[in-house]
């Protein structure tokens, strides 16, 4: 089973290297949170969505950073989504995941990819950060994982922080796409486990 997921998370930092980055309006106006209620955008905020599964063993250990960063820049006016994106996983399985890992911002479980697709998301993690509807970053949180593996030990780069401060200091994104290392995002049509 090791073997297998270490073969997944190969398959995804191969998956994340050339993809397009959109520049036209992404048509993001809203997401549909756990409850099955509709959340809209908010056009006029950075909106950060953070994408992930609950059986990545990357992003799991991304938790408690992705935790961080809500609780930092929530004060700072920027709107989070944690979009859950295997379609295997059901409502009970991400809500259980999401309550043990400790996230809190608007839970997403993105079963057709439509949130995925809009963005050309492939990894998790992976951030994408919208505003006015255009993306304006996308890839990984930081630069602790450059590889597969334990994470580095070195000073790293701290992306989606970085970006979000160029954002809201009234500036532009200067690295709007880096390459997010962990698992592929699992295909549409599985069926959902608890």
């Amino acid at each position: 089973m090791f073997t297998g997921i270490l073969a997944l998370v190969a398959l995804g930092s191969c998956l994340a290297q050339a993809k397009p980055f959109p520049d036209k309006a992404l048509g993001l106006t809203s997401v549909r949170a756990l409850d099955g209620s509709a959340v809209n955008i908010r056009a006029e905020l950075p909106s950060c969505f953070f994408f992930i599964t609950v059986d990545c063993p990357i992003a799991n250990r991304y938790a408690p950073e992705i935790s961080r960063i809500v609780k930092e820049y929530s004060r700072r006016q920027v709107d989070f989504y944690i979009v859950y994106v295997d379609p295997a996983h059901g409502v009970e399985a991400v809500e259980k995941h999401a309550r043990e890992f400790g996230l809190k911002a608007t839970i997403v479980r993105d079963v057709k990819h439509e949130v995925v697709r809009k963005v050309f998301a492939s990894i998790t993690p992976e951030v994408a950060v919208v505003r006015g509807d255009a993306l304006l970053y996308r890839g990984r949180i930081d630069g602790s994982y450059v590889e597969h593996g334990p994470p580095v030990r070195t000073p790293y780069r701290k992306d989606l922080r970085i970006a979000l401060d160029e954002l809201l200091g009234g500036g532009k994104v200067t690295v709007k796409e880096t390459t997010a290392v962990g698992c592929p995002i699992p295909p549409v049509g599985a069926e959902p486990r608890t």
